[in-house]
């Protein structure tokens, strides 16, 4: 069966067209997720392994890739179309196939000049509007089309393209270009140049992101070894030896080389200019028979499965469990070597010496008090007066030098972190990538991390003051009463009830107005009152003296009970943490590298 273009219509590109809606996206496309690459997820998966390995991304996600972009390709359905391409180098007789394929000259066939120079479509009536918007959205001016009227084919687009092999780099540009469409390449090479390097190095950019079991591979001019040795039959001096079937064979097995096949794939043996001859018609049988929405859909999810696995091995090269590997053990020896190096130094210059700090104690157990007294009637009258004397005692106590050693203290630890990063970033040359952004060898970063533990120790210190103060400081309801008697009550006896008893108990009768005014004159003179005061003055200062004592035990139960595992308040979580920040870098790139390889396990397995 030939494909003939009896009242066909040539139509060339417009000077102007209007806007073309966009191709749709494959209605499978949702469905094969993540196996329709070159995806988003699966773009950010090379460009998080580029990242990680400093590798070049894979020739599949080059913008100029002959790479199949399933999200442009037509629908599947009756309304869509797939496209048929011919590629093959100059002379290979690729424009000769075309019109002995269609039965009728539609491209002009040269073995001088150019070539071909443009897209050449051969397609259905009710699909030329189409394909004309598609041609001249991707390669504006730069195609024709060809119609006819055969609904058998109705949904099939055969072209023909410029040179793979051209001189011209804009007839390989608009080929490659065009391959990003091309579900179905038919790959043709003549007898002299189908073991061509770069015919076969294409073959592996296109077989990158197409499956294939899409490509039909021919072998053309076989008419031409048929004349110089069908006669004789015999090749080489050898007797029975096919000589079209030995170079088909070659053929098929450089195509499997390249693609990795199991099995040779098929190649058709034929002669453009014979077109009844060898396998031409069955090529053209292949090619009259179009293609079910299910197959199409079946070729889609295959190229996207291909282009899966072209990622995914390209995602093995870089050999990333033993990177991981690799960064696990930098990361034990660089945890070993802070440990060793900088972990002393931070307990006992850090925490110890700020934790035995006697000004921050006594400050500490004011606080308290201050808090707890506020439940004391006239007790905190007597805490207030107080406490400039103790704001001046904690003043002395506090050393003059504390803050000079601090100081100190920092340019130590700032020392220790450089010296101990110098040598982990020169025994281990991926420190300076990983810590690139916090150079923590150099003077002025290391500064800046003992620095922030210095602040970050001090405000895990307030934080915890505040919470031990305020433990401390309780004072439950239920004692209210006793506090009222201690306090109040006391006052009463001293100033009223105590003198008042002195007087009236030796009476041995019951007092008058004038013993009752004599006793208040008594009560109220001088020296009562001065006795009074002066015993309620101790005895409120004996009650603070108390108090101050259980509120110290109080505190130092509180300060003795603090671990640091969970309470964020202890100066030694941050200094934990801290420690552990200094490894962020290389887990952060642990982390990573993890994760991706379980991406790629999944991937790999939805793709199977």
């Amino acid at each position: 069966m030939t494909l003939p273009i009896s009242q066909s219509k040539i139509r060339n590109p417009p000077s102007k067209i209007p806007n073309a809606s966009p191709v749709l996206p494959h209605p499978l496309l949702a469905t094969l997720m993540p196996m329709t690459a070159p995806t988003t997820d699966l773009r950010r998966l090379v460009a998080e392994a580029v990242e990680l390995t400093g590798a070049d991304a894979p020739l599949l996600m080059a913008d100029d890739a002959p790479v199949l972009d399933l999200a442009r390709i037509p629908p599947a359905d009756d309304t869509g179309w797939y496209i048929v391409g011919l590629i093959g180098g100059k002379e290979v007789g690729k424009s000769a196939l075309v019109n002995a394929l269609a039965g009728q000259a539609i491209t002009q066939s040269t073995a001088w000049g150019e070539g071909t120079q443009q897209v050449i479509a051969y397609v259905h009536t009710s699909r030329a509007a189409a394909i004309e918007q598609f041609l001249q959205r991707e390669v504006p001016g730069r195609w024709r089309i060809v119609t006819h009227n055969i609904d058998a084919i109705a949904r099939q687009v055969l072209l023909d393209l410029p040179d793979i092999d051209s001189h011209f780099r804009e007839h390989v540009a608009l080929t490659r270009h065009m391959l990003r469409f091309m579900l179905y390449p038919i790959w043709v090479q003549s007898v002299e140049k189908y073991a061509d390097r770069q015919v076969q190095d294409l073959l592996r950019q296109v077989a990158a992101g197409n499956a294939p079991e899409n490509f039909i591979f021919c072998l053309n001019k076989v008419d031409q070894v048929a004349a110089a040795h069908g006669a004789s039959g015999t090749t080489n001096g050898r007797q029975d030896v096919d000589p079209i079937e030995e170079l088909r064979d070659d053929f098929a097995r450089r195509a499997a080389r390249v693609l990795q096949l199991d099995q040779p794939p098929r190649v058709y043996a034929v002669s453009a200019t014979q077109p009844q001859a060898f396998d031409l018609p069955e090529l053209r049988q292949t090619l009259s028979r179009q293609r079910s929405g299910e197959s199409v859909s079946r070729a889609i999810a295959q190229a996207g499965a291909q282009q899966v696995k072209t990622v995914i091995g390209w995602v093995r090269e870089q050999h990333l469990p033993r990177r991981l590997e690799q960064l696990r053990r930098l990361h034990e020896q660089a945890a070993d070597a802070i440990q060793a190096r900088i972990g002393p130094m931070v307990e006992e210059g850090g925490i110890a010496e700020r934790d035995d700090d006697a000004a921050s104690r006594l400050r500490l157990i004011d606080d308290a008090l201050s808090r707890r007294v506020r439940a004391w009637p006239l007790l905190s009258v007597l805490h207030a007066m107080l406490w400039p004397i103790l704001a001046l005692i904690r003043g002395n106590v506090a050393s003059a030098g504390g803050q000079q050693h601090r100081l100190a203290w920092s340019q130590q630890l700032a020392t220790a972190v450089q010296t101990t990063f110098a040598q982990l970033q020169q025994a281990q040359p991926i420190m300076s990538e990983l810590y690139a952004h916090n150079r923590l060898w150099e003077a002025q970063p290391a500064e800046q991390e003992a620095s922030r533990l210095g602040f970050a120790i001090e405000q895990s210190l307030r934080q915890r003051d505040r919470q031990v103060a305020e433990r401390a400081g309780r004072s439950l309801a239920i004692f209210a009463p006793v506090r009222w008697l201690l306090t109040i009550g006391a006052l009463l006896w001293f100033v009223l009830v105590q003198p008042v008893l002195e007087l009236l108990l030796p009476v041995d009768r019951w007092p008058g107005l004038t013993d009752l005014a004599k006793l208040a004159v008594r009560v109220l003179s001088v020296q009562v009152l001065l006795e009074a005061a002066v015993f309620a003055l101790l005895w409120y200062f004996m009650l603070w003296l108390v108090l101050r004592w259980r509120t110290q035990r109080r505190v130092e139960r509180w300060l003795g009970c603090g671990d640091g595992s969970q309470d964020p308040g202890d100066p030694r979580a941050a200094t934990v943490e801290w420690l552990d920040d200094l490894l962020v870098p290389i887990q952060q790139r642990i982390s990573r590298i993890e994760a991706l390889l379980q991406q790629v396990d999944e991937l790999q397995e939805s793709a199977r």
